[in-house]
């Protein structure tokens, strides 16, 4: 499999990580306009590495079935876990989004944080398995 598109995306996502950072720590300054900007932002890059991510996914699966062998299902599972992961992560900051569109409180400025610690762990477990697929792939 091609290993350089998706780990440069793997990086880009990782950008995501610092931009969270800064959203929670203009909320916490109490600053919503550069908050809500922020959060934006991650959102954008996080659905726009998620869309190519899945088309790739599916391209993958016409080129290798999920049934050849054992390296095909966990090559799919690790995949479909990190996609689930990351679209669990796009729906918290929707939501938080949609909180933060009428006003800010330190429950958001605490909301936030708790999904940048998510984050965090999104691209760590991101990496672990680009890292790993991309081993495997590679010999």
């Amino acid at each position: 499999p091609k290993v350089v598109v998706p780990l440069l995306l793997v990086a880009l996502l990782t950008t995501t990580g610092a931009v969270m950072q800064l959203a929670w720590r203009a909320a916490r300054k109490g600053r919503l306009a550069a908050t809500r900007l922020l959060l934006l932002g991650a959102v954008v890059v996080q659905i726009g590495y998620l869309i190519y991510e899945v088309h790739d996914y599916k391209g993958q699966l016409h080129v290798m079935p999920i049934g050849t062998d054992a390296y095909s299902s966990i090559h799919y599972v690790l995949l479909g876990a990190d996609h689930a992961h990351v679209l669990v992560g796009i729906l918290l900051n929707l939501w938080l989004l949609s909180k933060l569109a009428r006003f800010s409180t330190t429950d958001r400025a605490n909301a936030l944080q708790a999904i940048t610690w998510y984050w965090f762990f999104v691209i760590v477990a991101t990496w672990l398995t680009a890292l790993a697929l991309a081993s495997a792939a590679l010999g």
